[in-house]
């Protein structure tokens, strides 16, 4: 029993280092592929907010390169007032310091000289549309002197307004007091482009997150299956699976967990483009929690020797670390850390539930056929030089009064 007791723990060691190993391989070499595409700088221009990155107005325009899209609206001044850029899309809602995102995706994302470290003699302030997100219809653009800072009125302005590769321009100065005016209006013609009534960047982000699940998915499959079949190699000199069975299982695998990790950042783009008041955070946490819980569930079926119940109830606890994480992430940058600390706990934990379940098979008792004979009596004899004669009973006098034969014997002599 220790025998098969040390075995089990250092063969749990040895899955949980492959499954740490192989998440980690993955993880890394899709960290460098959205380095070197620009994963958020795409996710950003789409305004789409991701589960595996943070949410797309994190990263803010700065003077040097503004945000830009569909529609783009652009206010200069030349002193230290505090000018504020307000529009008001078809619908009627307005964006502004105090309402900085719409529901039709508009987006304040530069706000200059309202205080601290934003004061500057040449500020500027900007709010867009991203690509397929702007409404058709008529747009209100409005300037609001909202703080003198010690600089002489009246203070003058410019902007630009681009919409639909058309760019205008407007002009003028305002006083402190005279609050929000018009200064330009336009209209956008062009419907925005959905797919089944889903923002094309939600679509987009969707095959990002989807592929990391999968892909995530199907190297731990087929790296613990393969481990193995080595050990089963080793011990019981026959493999656990077939050869021929491991692209079934490592396609399920991609498969399913793609669907999964699709369909949940499809659910949590559209919640959160029509939902603004819900907290981004939460929702992540639970995105998180459902795609690594069903990831367990099905590494629970298709790698031998895991505990379906234990993997899936694990992989929930795992889900929500991984979105408490993000949750502390966006604070401090560290996004890339934390998706490769959650594949590496993700792959060890499953690969350390192999073997749980596993029980050393007790060889069958091997059971030995006797055979029995039946009760002998011996019938007593009286030896005498010349013969052998039996001794007469009584049951042979009640046979022989019964009118019975008498029993005769082989080596009796005859008479």
């Amino acid at each position: 029993m220790a025998k098969l007791s040390r075995l089990k723990l250092l063969s749990r060691l040895r899955f949980a280092c492959i499954g740490l190993l192989a998440c980690l391989a993955m993880g890394g070499a899709m960290e460098l592929l959205f380095s070197g595409v620009d994963m958020q700088g795409l996710l950003d221009e789409q305004a789409t907010r991701s589960l595996l990155f943070e949410q797309g107005n994190v990263r803010r325009s700065t003077r040097d390169r503004l945000k830009t899209g569909d529609i783009q609206i652009t206010l200069h001044w030349h002193n230290r007032n505090d000018l504020d850029l307000w529009c008001q899309d078809p619908t009627g809602e307005e964006i502004s310091f105090r309402h900085t995102r719409s529901s039709s995706w508009g987006e304040l994302d530069f706000d200059m000289n309202a205080g601290g470290e934003t004061f500057s003699a040449d500020p500027v302030e900007n709010i867009h549309w991203p690509r397929n997100s702007a409404l058709q219809g008529h747009y209100r653009v409005y300037v609001n002197y909202f703080q003198r800072h010690g600089d002489p009125d009246p203070t003058a302005y410019e902007g630009t307004i681009l919409a639909e590769g058309r760019t205008r321009t407007f002009s003028g100065q305002t006083f402190y007091g005279t609050g929000k005016h018009l200064v330009a209006e336009f209209d956008v013609t062009h419907a925005p482009l959905n797919l089944f009534g889903i923002h094309p960047g939600i679509v987009y982000a969707a095959l990002v997150v989807g592929s990391w699940f999968g892909l995530t998915a199907a190297i731990l499959a087929l790296a613990l299956i393969a481990a193995e079949n080595l050990w089963y190699r080793r011990y019981y000199k026959k493999p656990i699976l077939p050869s021929q069975a491991f692209p079934r299982a490592v396609g399920i695998a991609f498969g399913c967990a793609f669907a999964s990790g699709f369909l949940a950042q499809i659910v949590f783009g559209v919640v959160t483009e029509h939902l603004n008041g819900l907290p981004v955070a939460l929702l992540r946490l639970v995105g998180w929690t459902v795609c690594f819980g069903f990831m367990g569930l099905l590494h629970g079926r298709l790698v031998p020797n895991v505990s379906r119940r234990i993997a899936f109830l694990l992989m929930l606890v795992f889900g929500w670390l991984g979105g408490a994480v993000f949750l502390f992430s966006s604070f401090s940058g560290l996004e890339v850390a934390a998706r490769l600390w959650m594949l590496s706990l993700f792959g060890a934990a499953i690969g350390a539930l192999i073997c749980l379940v596993w029980v050393e098979e007790e060889l069958p008792v091997e059971t030995i056929t006797t055979f029995s004979l039946p009760p002998m009596r011996m019938q007593p004899y009286r030896m005498t030089l010349k013969s052998v004669e039996p001794v007469q009973t009584g049951r042979q006098d009640n046979r022989a009064a019964a009118g019975e034969k008498p029993v005769s014997f082989p080596h009796e002599l005859p008479k």
